[in-house]
């Protein structure tokens, strides 16, 4: 059976950055000898720098989530593996549509597990491929909810151990995803005493304003 998914689980570079970044400001907020101009400067200059690199691990973060999401979905949802030579894969392709097309008005979870185990009797593994792809696309429409899909699902891929955990790794992108975690997880918040400035022009110019600033 395909275990419900879990709260993912994801490195998070922006936290090593807001960790950095909090205690260089720590660190200037501290330093009695300097002017509130110089400290402001000063902490512009932290936030510039980390306006940048935040924006640099995002980018990084979505590629790599892009690729792993390919992958994942190759794992669960591929065909590839069903053609025993180079010959067949226009066979199996054709046979792999015909099956989506089969599958795509099931509405009923129980048609689909008796359709499953059908396929599984004869042999049809483009069938079954078919219906996993289905079951997981129900499954996610039922926000995670639908037991039923759950179960077709889990016996669709049951035999591909390396299906199911490509295909939680799925659910658990997915549910990132609608819990807009996403839209937070590189999100920077400016100091109070920066006021409103946040881009890079407008830091530069409270930079500026110390002549000083030579080192940070």
């Amino acid at each position: 059976m395909c275990p419900a998914p879990s709260t993912p689980v994801f490195d998070r570079p922006a936290d090593t950055l807001r960790a950095k970044y909090n205690e260089d400001l720590a660190k200037i907020r501290s330093r009695p000898e300097l002017t509130q101009i110089a400290k402001t400067a000063r902490i512009a200059a932290v936030q510039k720098i980390l306006n940048a690199r935040m924006a640099e691990a995002e980018t990084a973060a979505k590629k790599a989530q892009q690729a792993e999401h390919a992958k994942n979905e190759r794992i669960a949802f591929g065909i590839d593996d069903l053609a025993v030579s180079p010959g067949d894969k226009a066979a199996v392709v054709m046979a792999h549509r015909d099956a989506l097309d089969k599958v795509s008005t099931i509405t009923d979870p129980r048609e689909a597990a008796a359709l499953v185990a059908r396929a599984r009797t004869s042999g049809d593994e483009t069938l079954v491929r078919a219906l996993v792809l289905h079951a997981h696309s129900q499954f996610v429409a039922s926000s995670f909810q639908s037991e039923d899909w759950h179960d077709v699902l889990g016996d669709a891929a049951s035999s591909r151990p390396a299906a199911i955990e490509a295909i939680n790794a799925l659910h658990a992108e997915a549910q990132h995803r609608a819990q807009a975690a996403e839209m937070f997880e590189f999100a920077t918040v400016t100091p109070i005493e920066l006021g409103r400035a946040t881009t890079d022009s407008e830091l530069d110019r409270i930079i500026a304003q110390d002549p000083s600033m030579g080192l940070v």
